[in-house]
């Protein structure tokens, strides 16, 4: 099963899936926001610099000689702007803040006393 993330703009992506018990030989077709991606046909999808544009849904359609058809679920590849931080990062950023000033009037409230 492919592994999404939160990349940024820039960093190198690498999608991968393995399959087992196949029968004969195995065909590939990676998938992003339910479109074909065209000459995408292996193992691995590999993207060398992401771009905002990156950013969607992918998964693989995996086919062999038997027929059979096996689609992996959606993953989420999030791209930002170079230089950002992810919400994630924003709000622990804000929650130690809020703790930096809290200790900062604790320690200012305990020497007036």
């Amino acid at each position: 099963m492919p592994q999404g993330g939160t990349f940024q703009e820039g960093d190198h992506l690498v999608l991968t899936v393995s399959v087992a018990g196949t029968v004969g030989e195995v065909e590939y077709q990676w998938i992003k926001d339910g479109f074909d991606l065209p000459g995408e046909a292996y193992d691995t999808y590999e993207v060398d610099s992401l771009t905002l544009g990156d950013r969607g849904w992918y998964s693989v359609r995996v086919t062999d000689e038997s027929k059979g058809v096996f689609a992996t679920e959606p993953v989420l590849v999030n791209v930002l702007a170079a230089g950002t931080l992810p919400a994630t990062g924003l709000l622990a950023l804000s929650v130690l803040a809020a703790a930096v000033t809290f200790a900062g009037l604790v320690t200012a409230s305990r020497k007036k006393r």
